[in-house]
């Protein structure tokens, strides 16, 4: 056999051996797809009933916090007419109470986000993915829980800028709200890196969100614009609704 009939054969050989390669990574490729994408529509509906009560709890414990406290604690800017130094324990309670509601914000606005890709996936019959949705559910249990464990020490804290009570230390109460606080936002850069905007399977639908309620579009458009990368330089730019389509 001489040397090109070698090439050949070795040629065939390899392109034999690359198909029967991409074969067995395609039939990989499509029992995770199984695995991962849903599109059953009992599922479905299920997994949407389960993110709203979630999200609905999450809202419930935002709301009870921000009502412990008086006004929307993303205004708090410090106290007024005290030394911070007086109040250092209750400046630093609300500072994390003020990230942790920003956190919620977030979290409460990608539920919405899911909440009409589950509307879209029903409605066209089309698979999208399970384990955000999951994840997302997850973290807005947990979210209840520590906007929860905030509130008396929002309220302690309250005490100490209109009435003057201070303590020489911590309350108990506040240094378990500030510990539960720091654990979940440890987690929450993480969790939003794992946590994609569109869990379609086919994203051109996201152009579509309009049509499943007022308002949706500009939350997709406040979640792309928190994960902008910040620019001094520049204005925020005016997202177009259709952006979601180059997600």
């Amino acid at each position: 056999m001489s040397g090109l009939e070698v090439f050949l054969d070795g040629g065939a050989t390899f392109a034999s051996l690359l198909s029967a390669g991409a074969a067995v990574v395609g039939y990989r490729q499509q029992k995770e797809d199984d695995l991962e994408l849903v599109e059953d529509v009992e599922e479905v509906e299920q997994l949407r009933k389960n993110l709203s009560e979630a999200a609905t709890s999450a809202c419930a414990a935002h709301a009870a916090l921000t009502a412990a406290w008086g006004q929307p604690l993303s205004l708090f800017r410090g106290p007024v007419g005290m030394p911070q130094v007086q109040v250092a324990w209750a400046v630093e309670v609300l500072e994390v109470a003020k990230e942790l509601v920003e956190s919620a914000a977030e979290l409460e606005d990608l539920a919405d986000v899911y909440d009409a890709q589950l509307q879209l996936a029903k409605s066209h019959g089309r698979s999208l993915l399970r384990s955000p949705l999951l994840r997302l559910e997850e973290r807005l249990d947990e979210l209840s829980l520590v906007l929860t464990s905030q509130i008396p020490a929002v309220v302690l804290a309250k005490e100490a800028f209109t009435l003057g009570d201070t303590f020489a230390v911590k309350p108990v109460h506040a240094m378990a709200a500030m510990k539960a606080a720091t654990s979940f936002s440890q987690g929450s850069l993480k969790s939003m890196e794992e946590l994609p905007l569109a869990i379609l399977q086919d994203r051109q639908l996201l152009g579509e969100l309009w049509r499943v309620g007022p308002g949706r579009m500009e939350v997709l458009a406040r979640a792309i614009a928190r994960r902008a990368p910040a620019s001094p330089a520049k204005e925020v730019p005016e997202y177009s609704p259709y952006v979601a389509d180059y997600l």
